[in-house]
């Protein structure tokens, strides 16, 4: 239970930035988060449907896009 409440914690956080963003400019706004696998593969699991095959997914709120990238190992 505690973990459902984090998720949408963390979902009304993002729609809270998005909302936040919008009344800034009258334009297409877009925020990447390149992360580490430990931390991309917390982020993921936040999301009930994304394919996890892949190394970058993105969700929509609001007319933000929030993306979120596996950043290249070294």
């Amino acid at each position: 239970m505690d973990e459902n409440k984090k998720d949408f914690g963390i979902l009304s956080d993002l729609a809270d930035v998005a909302d936040k963003l919008q009344t800034l400019h009258d334009a297409r706004v877009a925020i990447i988060f390149e992360l580490e696998r430990y931390d991309y593969d917390k982020a993921i699991r936040m999301f009930d449907k994304v394919d996890r095959k892949n190394d970058s997914f993105k969700i929509d709120i609001s007319g933000v896009e929030f993306i979120y990238v596996l950043k290249p190992e070294e």
